[in-house]
């Protein structure tokens, strides 16, 4: 039987773990993009309790505030140990922590695990702008089954 070295284990390693890395991501980006399109229906509800006329005005402030989950993914996998994600979803407190603490490797951890979660922390976040510019246009914001 060969023996296996320490370089040869190194060497493969080094190419499981940026293979897992785009395994990972790329999972993660369909379950956003599945994630995103059964948000789009809680919109259009929103939408549909807007007058006529308001409706662009919605649309227009929406699109302007709206964050994409696939963003979000891509920036908690591979800069999430900087916090990157925490400043894109406007959670700038958290965001430094995370820089203060890079140097350690647990925001980098956190970060990896939050990335099965910031999809679903995205669309809570594009509900509350969708219901605040529905309030400020003038609809009936539609409150999620219980």
């Amino acid at each position: 039987m060969p023996h296996v070295g320490t370089s040869e284990l190194i060497v493969c390693l080094g190419l499981l773990v940026p293979i897992g890395v785009v395994v990972l991501l790329v999972h993660l980006l369909n379950q956003a993009k599945a994630s995103e399109a059964t948000h789009k229906e809680e919109m259009v509800r929103l939408i549909s309790t807007l007058p006529q006329e308001s409706q662009t005005a919605f649309m227009i402030s929406f699109t302007s505030q709206r964050k994409t989950p696939s963003t979000a993914v891509l920036l908690a996998v591979l800069l999430g140990g900087l916090g990157a994600h925490k400043f894109y979803l406007g959670q700038t407190g958290m965001g430094i922590m995370y820089l203060l603490f890079c140097w350690t490797g647990i925001p980098a951890l956190v970060a990896l695990i939050e990335a099965f979660t910031v999809t679903a922390q995205v669309n809570r976040i594009n509900t509350e702008i969708a219901r605040e510019a529905v309030g400020m246009l003038g609809g009936q914001p539609i409150y999620p089954r219980l």
